[in-house]
């Protein structure tokens, strides 16, 4: 008897019917600012993105075999080549606030804070996943925001992040924009 009440249960369970190209949402922003405890300021920012999403044939990941093409660091696989978008798929922009607007920050000697999200669905079958993915990007240090024209340090700079996302089968998903947080606080 309890086995027919337990597969009734699951023969109700209807999965859902989610788009193969994936969907996020924001989730939250959390910032843990380092403290040089001699001067009593932010030495460096780290950051915990988390965003939702939804795929249907649960595609979402790469592993760390997927460096062959369409996956290489570099279009065609050659170094003489651009950078490739698809190696990376989580794509997160910076954006700090100037005069009241948004604009995209653009990191040092070309740096980012893409990164690749490994596997979300174990094995080769596909099925819709729906869930969270928590990014801790490379800390972000206290001295991006100097002005080397201007000599001057920014504090207390309003940040919010672009994030949107690949699967494998090269689907791009929706772009979000992040709540935003206080980076690099003067105290």
């Amino acid at each position: 008897m309890l086995f027919f009440v337990v597969w009734g249960a699951f023969s109700c369970i209807k999965k859902p019917n989610f788009s193969v190209i994936p969907e996020i949402f924001p989730d939250y922003v959390i910032n843990k600012a380092t403290i040089n405890p001699t001067t009593g300021r932010v030495i460096e920012d780290s950051l915990f993105i988390s965003i939702k999403y939804q795929d249907g044939d649960g595609d979402i990941g790469l592993t760390a075999a997927d460096t062959l093409p369409p996956f290489g660091i570099f279009e065609g696989n050659s170094p003489a080549n651009p950078r490739n978008k698809f190696y990376w798929n989580y794509h997160c922009q910076m954006q700090t606030k100037i005069n009241g607007v948004f604009v995209d920050f653009i990191l040092p000697g070309g740096q980012n804070l893409n990164g690749r999200i490994s596997p979300l669905l174990e094995g080769i079958a596909t099925s819709p996943i729906e869930g969270s993915i928590l990014y801790i990007p490379t800390a972000v240090p206290s001295d991006i925001f100097y002005d080397v024209i201007n000599q001057t340090t920014r504090y207390n700079v309003e940040t919010r992040f672009k994030i949107f996302i690949y699967d494998k089968a090269l689907h791009q998903s929706n772009e979000i924009v992040t709540e935003s947080v206080i980076l690099n606080k003067r105290f």
